[in-house]
């Protein structure tokens, strides 16, 4: 929650050390990485929010979990960040 706060306030550099301790403390949390990835969007540094967003896919790739993604969703929900979903599509493989 505080990630999310310090990024919606636009306080870019603590969102973004704070999403990195959630990721050292729970690596497996996808809604980190895609936040992440948004983070680096905002910075103006598109290959490191790339790489976020690869690390967010390839989470889904390496477990065949099926709650996976619809956990993730409500995470996503419940942080409000539903506009992250709109904004990773910009990232889909051509």
């Amino acid at each position: 929650h505080r990630s999310v706060e310090a990024f919606r306030a636009g306080r870019m550099d603590e969102a973004l050390d704070r999403t990195h301790q959630v990721l050292r403390r729970h690596p497996r949390m996808r809604v980190a990485s895609l936040l992440e990835a948004a983070i680096h969007g905002q910075k103006g540094d598109p290959q490191s929010a790339h790489l976020a967003i690869g690390q967010y896919r390839a989470a889904y790739a390496a477990r065949s979990e099926g709650r996976g993604p619809w956990a993730t969703t409500i995470n996503i929900t419940e942080l409000g960040l539903q506009d992250l979903f709109i904004w990773s599509r910009s990232f889909a493989p051509q």
